[in-house]
């Protein structure tokens, strides 16, 4: 999440704006998003999040989760943020002794880090940010908000870890059975990262909710106004 309060612009001038695709869907590793760009700043895409004993989160605006199956495993970092635009993702932590008793942590957000994954439960995702009382009027009211890491392959089953506020996606639950579910997605237009699929992948993750570029203009009157009220505003000099 990149924000900005002094651009200036020229009447007339057209100004190309790039809105950035979450990360795609899938089993195993995720995929990162996409920068948003316009006015020459550029909001870089989430980090991607690693499933199995895949290794350590992917760098990004914020940073994906890190992952791993086995205790004897290093602990896997999340992936780093990007200075003043997010937080880093969670890392996979020790969980136990025998197999699959890793967590992994949590997707970073605009305004906290991906929380660590903890025994065999996946780390929430970090928090995002609230815009409504800088956008009133937006439909999006949040934005930036982190994917929960994924739990690992037990039983009996692990609750994935919580989606991160303002935008972010829960991760599935682990298990034999009923089976591991899939993680949600991340809230459209708002950047949220994807919640990892249960049983550390095997399952889907969930997509990334796509960018927002949410432009307002400062110092300018609201509203609509009758000609009659411009005339009288005009004549009284203001």
């Amino acid at each position: 999440v990149l924000q900005s309060s002094c651009v200036s612009v020229t009447g007339g001038t057209s100004f190309p704006v790039v809105i950035g695709g979450g990360g795609a869907t899938g089993c195993g590793n995720g995929s990162a998003g996409v920068n948003s760009t316009g006015f020459c700043l550029t909001a870089v895409g989430g980090g991607l999040g690693k499933g199995g004993n895949n290794g350590a989160g992917g760098p990004g605006g914020s940073g994906g989760g890190g992952t791993n199956d086995q205790p004897s495993d290093p602990e896997r970092a999340g992936g780093t943020g990007t200075c003043g635009q997010g937080n880093n993702g969670g890392s996979a932590t020790p969980g136990g002794s025998g197999a699959n008793f890793r967590g992994a942590g949590g997707g970073g957000g605009k305004n906290a880090a991906g929380s660590n994954g903890s025994g065999c439960g996946g780390g929430a995702g970090g928090a995002g940010i609230p815009i409504s009382s800088c956008f009133s009027g937006s439909p999006i009211t949040g934005v930036g908000g982190g994917g929960g890491g994924a739990s690992s392959n037990t039983n009996p089953p692990r609750v994935g870890g919580a989606a991160g506020a303002h935008g972010g996606g829960a991760a599935g639950n682990s298990g034999p059975s009923p089976g591991p579910s899939a993680g949600t997605a991340g809230t459209t237009n708002t950047g949220g990262g994807g919640g990892g699929g249960g049983n550390n992948g095997t399952a889907q993750g969930g997509a990334g909710g796509p960018g927002v570029v949410i432009v307002k203009e400062l110092d300018k009157a609201s509203g609509v106004w009758d000609m009659n009220t411009v005339f009288d505003e005009v004549a009284a000099g203001n």
